[in-house]
């Protein structure tokens, strides 16, 4: 083989190489999902540690990969219903709004700032739920066991949230 042609070949294939990602919320740990939650910061859903400036050109593929692991979870375990309502009491805000400048109407305000009471405090009491520790302790206590949670999957975690939760609602 010419040597031009094995200088493009092992360039090709150390440029392609798979990113080590965590792919799956069934394998992707509770800590590393709770982390990127709460830092934001993407490297936790890396599986090895990578150099920035590898870390910023693959941030694309890195972004869409964060975004299909958080559809996943989306998509088994849905939004809280605290967070929806405050979707929705936004949303009616939104329109209220929006309503009250196009129709230049000012009895809305008062409408709006009742609506803006209700939205406080639904994120009030999002605001004094519990810490990530807490619900671990919670689960672990409940399960009767001691949980790693740089081993168990973000799957099992909010399987065994549900599961707690529908015992709740039994009593």
């Amino acid at each position: 083989m010419h040597l031009l042609q094995k200088f493009k070949r092992l360039f090709r294939d150390k440029s392609s190489k798979q990113l080590d990602m965590w792919t799956s919320i069934d394998k992707f740990p509770i800590y590393n999902f709770h982390q990127t939650l709460k830092t934001g910061d993407l490297k936790h859903t890396l599986k090895s540690k990578m150099t920035v400036k590898e870390f910023n050109k693959n941030f694309t593929a890195i972004e869409k990969n964060w975004d299909s692991l958080y559809d996943e979870y989306l998509e088994h375990f849905g939004l809280a219903k605290s967070h929806i309502r405050k979707m929705e009491i936004e949303n009616k805000i939104a329109k209220l709004t929006i309503k009250r400048w196009l129709n230049n109407d000012k009895s809305l305000e008062a409408v709006i700032g009742i609506e803006h009471q209700k939205l406080n405090e639904v994120s009030d009491k999002k605001q004094k739920s519990s810490t990530f520790e807490e619900d671990v302790a919670v689960i672990e206590k409940y399960m009767s066991i001691g949980m790693d949670t740089e081993k168990v999957s973000v799957k099992m975690f909010y399987t065994y949230i549900k599961m707690m939760q529908k015992d709740g609602e039994k009593n």
